[in-house]
């Protein structure tokens, strides 16, 4: 997650506390499950908390890295489809043509190479419709570093909203399929896991759309007059 504050510390917590609970399922039998959860202030809950934000920020870092590898090896950026789709799992981009142009040339713009500009824009931009993962994410960057020197105060607002929805997401869904990787080695409940995988593939779904929202916000302040 992107810096720190006490609201990336509480879903930290919960991304850990699925798995301890995961655990703890599996150890103890439902009446004393019951007393714990209704120890507010035992040692014991001040150590599941502890536990639970460092499992927490072990996922977040797991989940990084994972995400990373899968971009890099199966799938394009997301901003790809965006900017060259009519529409990508039922969201559109407006303007798109134009957006992409506006990137390609602030890309350009501070580039000391003695070159021409016009032919190196659209150079950026026959490669990055070619899917070269490495303009794609240089596309990408150029936005965001665009995006965050021109956005109004409630595009920021919305932009850390829909992102911290993907993270949510993103690390929940990874600490479910720990759960549920758990559960099928140490239980006989095959309803459980299987539950708890079909939960995986919703929040995996949940994350990408989010994503793909944080993104249009974040594309769209292209297009504000100066």
């Amino acid at each position: 997650m992107k810096g720190f504050s006490y609201k990336n510390l509480i879903l930290q917590i919960i991304h850990g506390s699925v798995i301890i609970l995961t655990f703890l399922f599996l150890v103890l039998d439902n009446l004393k499950l019951d007393d714990f959860l209704k120890s507010y202030f035992s040692i014991e809950v001040l150590l599941f908390l502890f536990l639970a934000f460092l499992i927490g920020v072990i996922v977040d870092f797991i989940a990084d890295i994972l995400e990373s590898l899968l971009i890099k090896a199966l799938i394009k950026p997301p901003i790809f489809y965006l900017l060259t789709k009519e529409i990508w799992c039922g969201i559109a981009l407006a303007h798109k043509d134009f957006i992409l142009n506006e990137l390609c040339r602030i890309a350009v713009e501070y580039n000391e190479i003695n070159e021409d500009k016009k032919a190196e824009e659209e150079s950026y931009k026959n490669r990055f419709i070619k899917s070269e993962k490495n303009i794609a994410n240089y596309i990408l960057q150029v936005a965001k570093n665009k995006a965050f020197r021109v956005c109004k105060d409630y595009q920021k607002e919305q932009i850390d909203s829909f992102f911290i929805l993907y993270i949510f997401n993103r690390n929940i869904s990874l600490s479910l399929l720990i759960s549920s990787l758990v559960l099928f080695l140490f239980t006989s409940k095959i309803a459980l896991p299987i539950g708890l995988l079909v939960l995986v593939l919703l929040t995996l779904a949940s994350s990408y759309r989010y994503y793909l929202y944080y993104l249009r916000i974040l594309l769209g302040t292209i297009i504000q007059k100066k």
